[in-house]
């Protein structure tokens, strides 16, 4: 039973992840910003940023509260 919910887990955050980069995508397009413009004011390598919004990397709090203020959206929007 353990592992049957260890297993729902893993595919549960998968999806989140899922869900955060394509969100965030999703918005930075919405307010015409490129990856390398957004990526500036929010003080990360362009780089990274491609890799977020390719599910590649998940990033900290920090980095999620500058995507919510440069995007002006309440981060809890990024996980809908």
């Amino acid at each position: 039973m353990c592992k049957i919910k260890a297993h729902a887990d893993i595919i549960s955050n998968k999806k989140k992840k899922k869900t955060f980069a394509e969100n965030i995508k999703y918005y930075r397009k919405e307010q015409g910003f490129s990856q390398q413009t957004l990526a500036e004011k929010c003080d990360i390598a362009t780089n990274y940023l491609s890799e977020i919004e390719r599910g590649q990397k998940f990033p900290s709090v920090e980095i999620i509260e500058r995507l919510s203020r440069e995007l002006n959206i309440p981060a809890s929007l990024f996980f809908l």
